[in-house]
C-alpha cells in the first residue's frame, strides 16, 4: 500500500485529458485541507469527501448514458473504484484524525479503454 504513487506524475500518465483534470481535482482538494486548524482541516476533509461522492454519483450518471457509440472510451470502473478509496481514506481520517494518514494501494489511473 502507498500514500502517493510517485508513478501519478509522470508525463505518460498525465498525457490523457482525464488524468490531467484528476491530479488537479486531487491537488485542489489537498490544497485548502492542509490550512486552519485542526477543527477546519476535519470539515474540509468531510467535504472533500462529500465532492468525491458527488463526482461518483455523476459518473455512474455518464456510465448509464453511455450507449457504447460514444468517442470517450472510459473505463468508468477503475475510475469509480479509484475514487472510492480516495473517499473512503478521507472519511477514516476524517473520523480517526492521526498524524500520518494510512496508506492506501495504489491507484489503477488506467481509465481510458482502447
Amino acid at each position: 500500500m502507498m500514500l502517493f504513487n510517485p508513478h501519478a506524475l509522470h508525463p505518460k500518465t498525465l498525457k490523457t485529458p482525464l488524468n490531467r483534470c484528476l491530479m488537479i481535482a486531487l491537488l485542489a482538494l489537498a490544497g485548502p485541507v492542509s490550512a486552519g486548524n485542526g477543527s477546519d482541516e476535519k470539515a474540509l476533509i468531510i467535504k472533500s469527501a462529500g465532492e468525491l461522492e458527488y463526482v461518483r454519483g455523476l459518473l455512474a450518471q455518464a456510465k448509464k448514458a453511455d450507449n457504447g457509440k460514444g468517442g470517450l472510451k472510459l473505463d468508468y470502473s477503475a475510475l469509480d473504484a479509484d475514487l472510492a478509496t480516495i473517499q473512503a481514506a478521507l472519511e477514516r481520517h476524517a473520523s480517526t484524525p492521526q498524524r500520518t494518514p494510512k496508506r492506501i494501494p495504489g491507484l489503477s489511473g488506467g481509465y481510458i479503454n482502447k
